[in-house]
This record gives structure tokens, sequence and C-alpha cells, in this order.
């Protein structure tokens, strides 16, 4: 178990703010991916966080240090936190298919992809081509990538962005 949920989290708790108290609280280097849902419309957290950790045991000190403990940049709550796994996803490559669609823009709103996810090379696969707009497509998996992106929000490559190339078919 890797993937973690973390339960009864504080209304007013930002995404940020929590990831720098789970990292000073002897968890830096050790996540691969951190989501605090935010409703932007109610302007509150929805009380729970999918954790994702590097190894398993770093997972069982998080859930020892977490489990029945308070957030101590939060304001006092009324229920202790709660730990237990996700159970239909683990893993930083199942977390990148159910959330890799999200961008990764706003680091206080969107999912958090703290480590790279390692992708295959698919060399049998064409260069997807697109029109203008100064935009061109990840030669491992044909996603879309914009001006000026370093690494594939799809399949987590690392790419240069290539010139769109005018549609020719398929060779």
């Amino acid at each position: 178990v890797v993937t973690l949920f973390l339960k009864n989290i504080p209304p007013s708790v930002r995404q940020l703010e929590l990831l720098d108290e789970v990292k000073t609280r002897g968890f830096e280097g050790k996540l691969d991916f951190l989501y605090l849902p935010w409703s932007k419309k109610e302007g509150k957290n929805e009380g729970y966080c999918i954790l994702s950790f590097v190894d398993g045991r770093d997972a069982q000190d998080f859930f020892l240090e977490f489990y029945g403990n308070f957030l101590t940049s939060a304001p006092a709550s009324s229920k202790s936190l709660s730990v237990c796994e996700v159970p239909n996803i683990q893993g930083l490559k199942a977390l990148h298919g159910e959330f890799g669609h999200l961008s990764n823009q706003d680091p206080e709103y969107d999912p958090l992809f703290l480590r790279q996810v390692a992708a295959k090379p698919r060399t049998h696969l064409p260069q997807a081509d697109f029109e203008a707009h100064g935009e061109s497509a990840c030669i491992h998996c044909r996603t879309r990538l914009h001006r000026g992106q370093t690494h594939c929000p799809r399949c987590g490559a690392s790419v240069k962005a290539r010139p769109p190339r005018a549609r020719t078919g398929w060779r």
C-alpha cells in the first residue's frame, strides 16, 4: 500500500499548506502525489486528501504519524485525522491514469505530481498532427502539448515540443 486517504481535514486548509505540514513532519522527498480537492464555489476543501508515497514503508510511517492526530497548521477541529488506503487506486501510474487529465497548472487546486511517471517508449505510434497555435504532440502517447511544456501531462515523458506538421496521413 502506497496510496492513502487522509480524512477529516479542516475545511480551511489549502493544498500547499497541507503539503508543507506533511514535509515538515518528516516526509519531504517521500511523496510522489498529493491532491486535496477544493470547491471553488464553496471556498473550502472537500475534507479529504489523496497522497501517494514512493515506498510502502513511508506510507506506513505516515499512518503512524497522522492517524488520530491533528494538523498543527489548522484551526482546532472536533475530529481527529483518519488515514486509510485508497481501495481501487495504488501507485503513481494508477493516479496518473485517474488524475493526469487535470491540468497541473495551479498547485493550489490541481493534483500535484511530485515525481514524473516513467513512460515506456512507444516508437511504433505515429506523431500526431495538430493544426497551428504553436502546439505539438508527445511522441510517446500523442497527447497535445502546449508551447513551453517540458513534460507530457498524460504519460510524464520528458519531451521537447516540436512545431506542428502539415497533415499528411498515416504512413
